[in-house]
């Protein structure tokens, strides 16, 4: 069964990398002139798409390079991690990078994968402080064959040092 195309935006669900949020309420934030478009992290304005999609960027390079630390630091604790349809709760970084860890292993030996590939991300502004973000990745082995084609939505709330992860949940 094909997923729906995102709403708020007319685009379809592979035609585009990024989505930003419905247009009304990006008006709607900009009339108010909130303190987070001042700031530069209305998911409506160029800078927050820019800084989203580069955050997504930057874990994907740490995770890849098998950089727990780097992975850890990106995230907010405590921490909350959904899968298989069961909560994982991190209270404590040292519970993070036990947790990223194990993932990080256990996707480089078990399934073999070497890369991680971003199709998709689409972006909703939950509002002036919190995004929720949902990822298409693509896991690729070393030929480059998708060895994983997943789903997974995080939630980033903004911080002085940028978006950080709150959650995730995979669709799974």
């Amino acid at each position: 069964m094909a997923r729906p195309p995102p709403r708020g935006t007319g685009e379809t669900l592979f035609g585009a990398r990024f989505w930003a949020c419905g247009t009304s309420t990006a008006r709607a934030l900009g009339e108010r002139g909130s303190s987070l478009t001042k700031r530069g992290y209305d998911c409506h304005s160029p800078l927050m798409s820019a800084t989203v999609d580069s955050l997504f960027d930057e874990y994907a390079r740490r995770y890849i390079a098998g950089d727990v630390k780097g992975v850890t630091s990106l995230c907010l604790c405590p921490f909350l991690a959904v899968r298989k349809g069961e909560a994982i709760h991190m209270p404590d970084r040292g519970a993070v990078w036990d947790h990223l860890a194990s993932a990080v292993d256990a996707y480089r030996r078990a399934a073999g994968v070497e890369t991680w590939t971003r199709v998709a991300l689409d972006v909703r502004h939950l509002g002036e402080h919190s995004v929720f973000a949902t990822v298409h990745w693509n896991a690729l082995d070393a030929d480059g064959r998708v060895v994983r084609d997943t789903w997974t939505s995080y939630q980033l709330l903004a911080t002085p040092d940028g978006w950080r992860f709150l959650s995730y949940t995979n669709h799974f």
